[in-house]
């Protein structure tokens, strides 16, 4: 009983101020945190890493991050509603995004200012002309996590697209 209780002392006391030398009441030789050395190991095993983590492929390791400023993979190209026809020119809801213009059934935008929004998804601002009128509008566009849908708002207003390229 008596060792026992000795014992829990002496981890109650180390369970302090870990920096205390023994003169401050310290335990020498004490771990210094939570975990203590597992046994038989050296202090230069300790230094090294248990397993070096795997290289990125090459095609990861040169990456960029992507560019807020500029309209990514996961947006360009070309869509239609998702009741439309791949193909079909005629389709009201036709769309092809570029990396300057976003070019609709009956307008073209001609894009100025691309932001961030979250994500993949960028707030783009682009002058539009179409059946001979012009005007500026700031679309909101915004890719699915799978890449195979858009949906771009304006105006209050959304409208959802599938991908017809990919």
């Amino acid at each position: 009983m008596r060792t026992t209780l000795l014992i829990g002392l002496m981890l109650l006391a180390g369970c302090g101020d870990d920096n205390k030398t023994p003169a401050q009441g310290g335990i020498e030789g004490a771990p210094i945190g939570n975990a203590a050395p597992a046994p038989d190991v050296t202090p230069a095993e300790m230094a090294e890493p248990a397993e070096t983590p795997p290289a990125l492929p090459a095609n990861q390791a040169t990456a960029e991050p992507a560019d807020p400023s500029k309209i990514p993979a996961a947006i360009r190209g070309q869509w239609v509603g998702l009741s439309e026809r791949c193909g079909d020119r005629g389709a009201p809801l036709a769309l092809e995004v570029t990396q300057s213009e976003l070019l609709f059934h009956e307008s073209v935008g001609t894009i100025k200012k691309v932001e961030a929004a979250s994500g993949d998804a960028r707030r783009v601002t682009a002058d539009f002309t179409g059946e001979g009128e012009s005007w500026t509008r700031t679309l909101l566009l915004q890719p699915s996590a799978s890449g195979q849908r858009l949906t771009v708002t304006q105006q209050g207003s959304a409208v959802t697209r599938k991908r017809c390229d990919g």
